[in-house]
């Protein structure tokens, strides 16, 4: 019905309509998936899907980025971060004060969440803070923690200044 919808809303567009699934839960590898078991082995899948509108596991992460093997680079990611010491670093990348004050150990931690455009900030924070161009509204950002209360990353915090850095 969405589809035909979406069809009818716009004539002269190809639309695609997937079901996706982020992982196989009947397979063993992690990031493996058999897309005609899980079709057996769900209720009325057959009767109302065809297997090219399922996307499983590594096939739908590899849609999503366009690329090959993403979720094992999603799942390397993860490992890499969830380790015992993950709430102190955390703590310490979420203290905007820790950038100047350990700016090693903080560049070496963005690194290690592949939080890449934070270091792009923490390299050019000297400078920002020394310019006589800089605005207030700069530097509330740059003081900001870079996750917020709820522990999700501050997506227009770092857009806004890696827009005044251009």
């Amino acid at each position: 019905m969405a589809k035909a919808a979406l069809k009818n809303l716009n004539p002269k567009q190809n639309v695609y309509y997937y079901l996706a699934f982020p992982f196989d839960p009947l397979n063993s590898n992690s990031c493996g998936y058999d897309k005609k078991r899980f079709f057996n082995y769900s209720i009325d899948f057959k009767k109302f899907f065809d297997p090219f509108e399922v996307l499983l596991a590594d096939e739908f992460w590899n849609f999503l980025s366009g690329e090959k093997e993403t979720m094992q680079i999603i799942l390397e990611i993860i490992n890499s971060i969830s380790k015992p010491d993950f709430i102190d670093n955390y703590n310490f990348l979420n203290d905007s004060k820790n950038s100047i004050a350990d700016s090693s150990k903080y560049c070496r931690l963005l690194s290690e969440w592949y939080l890449s455009r934070e270091t792009v900030i923490s390299n050019n924070k000297k400078e920002i803070f020394s310019s006589n161009k800089t605005d207030n509204k700069l530097i509330k950002l740059l003081n900001q923690n870079i996750f917020d209360t709820k522990g999700e990353y501050k997506e227009d915090r770092i857009t806004s200044l890696l827009e005044k850095l251009k």
